[in-house]
């Protein structure tokens, strides 16, 4: 999951620590001061969040019925139909007035039903905040004598945490290795959550993950956890747990001595089930995720750059310009589980690996592509920053003038005042800091912005060539083609274009391990469905996470062992992914309204997936019946919220080769032409869109995938 604090400075977070305490310690005066019949003054809350639930489907976007004090007016308004200017008198509504966004904040883990050692508990986990600094909080707290709330508390933090005194760990040959479990893990999941597993739940699929995580860049020191996360359970099927971890100066020196512990107490919950909650569930590991080298090195296979690499094919690798690459083939003859397991091909492998012995595990279809390292950090990286091939820091017959990459880098920093808050924390940077971008980055130029900055740039040949790349991932990416049977053979023809023709205008040296695996990519997404449901993005979030939990260099395996109890000794109450929506926040009186409309009118409704503000970025929608519209206003209608909006009446095809842009989301608009205002249900809302500045009144708009 995104984590919020990344980007903070430390002085930013000291203080909003500082806020956060004062926050708790008014709380609790105030609450001895009613006890005693004391009255103090408090500001009245403002903007408070109104909730509705929907009893729908989660994927349903629905009005919901909210209290009114009419109550003749109680029924559920499920159809709205579209209101026309002309169907209203002329002061049936307002001009359309600039609403300035108000900040707002959420705060769901701290409830105002939990004792004051809960909350003080869930605030240090999750800010983090070190042993010492929490005891000299104790000592103010309990030295506050007229409170009898602070006397109650313990001087140590250890024992408010519920700290574990000793951690037993295991010695490997070159690290250290704890082992927590994946039983014992996702019990403590389900319980620090506070989560039900559905009655109809038929099975428990895991997604599996390893790799490397270096500490600091002044020495090897490095974890290796394993991380898992629960597939088949839809609510909490992104929360990443850590079930092992090593830590060394080095990886591992034997796989199967690392993955021993966690490959017998899966065999053993594939063969008998798992208990959880009570109850005895069938169990399997879905999927193992893992980069190229991390995947190479648990399944005892040679790694990328030899010359039988490949995990997915029996190509051989070809030595071209002192690169190891793939020349493009028509014909590729794909691997099996069966010859894996009987190492059909001997110098594909370095020894056996322990993976054999999961049931119903298929050693080569189990195994997918990582498009987050493949593509992202791969093929896209590879177009950019390549010393050969680069656009940006290649040789002269591939390199964009300095010229040009500075208009580039202009364009994406005026993109920055269009994206959309889902990527806010890591918007568009120069290009000249290319080398450094994180995955999300070149994922954002990959599917929304690369396209409409490139174009005026790059050559026919090359910009065409990357168009094939950007249609291919979009359809990948979708939840609506990612299971079409036809869409998925043409973003395979597309992705078979993009390699034969990058040998062409690149050279076949271009055509490495990362290029060539773009050819099986589609058939992993025939068995799991668009991409992001095996990309390591989530893993990748909770390494850094992970991080962060080490404090010293000292012991640090019993480190992380603490950490990670303390934090199960938190109940977090409404996660996030519980949140019901949609939700509507930021109480305003600015208008539009329109004939039958009414106050509460609100700035943000935050929709599964989507939060929509009355911004200039944040405010355009695509509906069911394809029209992009801008928002206005919510509003109520009745007992259910609204939107008004206008809808966009210029719009076009952005480009229609090799297809048209209509099919992946992208139209090209005018801003300056809208429809009168019209009312919108909550449910005619299919997707959030994202405009970016292309000519003068002329934007791209690009609905937003799976983030």
């Amino acid at each position: 999951m995104p984590n919020p604090r990344a980007n903070r400075s430390k002085r930013q977070t000291n203080r909003i620590l500082h806020k956060q305490v004062n926050a708790a310690m008014l709380e609790i005066k105030q609450s001895a001061a009613s006890r005693n019949n004391i009255c103090v003054a408090t500001e009245p809350h403002k903007n408070k969040p109104l909730k509705i639930s929907t009893p729908h489907h989660d994927d349903d976007i629905v009005c919901i019925e909210v209290p009114t004090e009419d109550a003749g007016r109680n029924e559920l308004v499920s159809n709205i139909d579209s209101f026309d200017e002309s169907s209203l008198d002329d002061n049936a509504f307002e001009d359309i007035m600039e609403v300035n966004e108000t900040e707002f904040s959420v705060n769901d883990s701290i409830n105002e039903m939990q004792t004051l050692d809960e909350k003080l508990r869930v605030w240090s986990t999750e800010e983090n905040v070190p042993h010492s600094t929490f005891r000299k909080l104790l000592e103010i707290l309990k030295s506050e004598n007229d409170i009898n709330a602070f006397k109650n508390l313990p001087r140590d933090p250890r024992t408010l945490l519920n700290t574990p005194r000793k951690v037993l760990v295991k010695t490997l040959d070159n690290g250290s290795f704890y082992y927590f479990g994946i039983s014992d893990t996702l019990n403590n999941l389900l319980l620090q959550l506070k989560y039900t597993i559905p009655v109809n739940t038929p099975l428990i699929e895991i997604i599996v993950n390893i790799d490397g995580l270096p500490l600091t860049s002044s020495s090897n020191s490095s974890l290796w956890p394993i991380l898992i996360k629960i597939d088949s359970l839809l609510h909490i099927k992104n929360y990443v747990v850590m079930v092992a971890v090593f830590h060394g100066y080095s990886k591992p020196s034997s796989a199967n001595e690392f993955l021993k512990d966690f490959i017998d107490e899966a065999v053993n919950l594939s063969n008998k089930g798992i208990f959880l909650s009570g109850n005895n569930y069938p169990f399997r590991i879905k999927m193992l995720v893992c980069d190229a080298p991390a995947k190479s090195y648990v399944l005892n296979v040679k790694g990328h750059t030899a010359e039988t690499g490949c995990t997915k094919c029996y190509q051989t690798a070809e030595r071209i310009n002192n690169v190891m690459c793939f020349p493009w083939t028509a014909k590729r003859n794909l691997r099996s589980d069966y010859e894996f397991r009987n190492c059909s091909q001997d110098n594909h492998h370095q020894g056996t690996t322990l993976f054999t012995s999961l049931p119903k595990f298929d050693l080569i279809k189990d195994v997918p592509l990582d498009y987050m390292h493949l593509v992202c950090l791969g093929v896209m990286k590879r177009l950019l920053c390549h010393k050969n091939f680069g656009w940006i820091q290649g040789t002269f017959l591939h390199k964009l003038s300095a010229t040009q990459q500075g208009e580039i880098s202009k364009n994406l920093k005026d993109c920055n005042n269009f994206i959309v808050c889902e990527f806010s924390n890591r918007k568009a940077r120069s290009l000249q800091h290319c080398a450094r971008f994180k995955a999300v980055e070149f994922r954002l130029l990959l599917l929304y912005t690369g396209p409409v900055v490139f174009k005026k740039f790059l050559k026919p040949d090359y910009y065409y060539n990357f168009l094939n790349l950007y249609i291919a991932m979009r359809i990948l990416n979708s939840e609506d083609y990612g299971t079409s049977t036809d869409m998925l053979v043409y973003a395979k023809a597309l992705l078979d274009a993009f390699v034969k023709d990058s040998g062409r205008i690149y050279g076949p040296d271009f055509i490495s391990f990362n290029v060539h695996n773009l050819l099986h990519l589609v058939d992993d997404a025939e068995r799991f469905g668009p991409v992001h449901n095996f990309s390591a993005f989530d893993f990748e979030n909770y390494m850094q996470i992970l991080k962060k939990l080490v404090r010293k260099q000292d012991k640090l395996i019993q480190q992380i062992v603490k950490r990670v109890s303390e934090r199960i000794s938190c109940k977090i109450d409404r996660p996030q992914f519980f949140m019901e929506y949609p939700q509507f926040l930021n109480e305003h009186s600015k208008g539009p309204l329109l004939r039958h409309c009414c106050s509460p009118q609100f700035m943000i409704a935050k929709l599964k997936g989507y939060t929509f503000k009355l911004n200039l970025r944040d405010c355009y929608a695509l509906l069911n019946d394809k029209n992009l519209i801008k928002i206005c206003n919510f509003v109520t209608l009745g007992n259910a919220i609204c939107a008004i909006g206008q809808s966009f009446t210029k719009i076009r095809p952005w480009f229609n080769r090799p297809c048209s842009s209509e099919l992946v989301g992208v139209w090209c608009i005018n801003i300056n032409h809208f429809s009168n205002l019209k009312m919108y249900n909550i449910s005619d809302i299919r997707c959030k869109v994202m405009i970016l500045p292309y000519n003068d009144n002329e934007y791209i708009a690009t609905a937003l995938l799976h983030l």
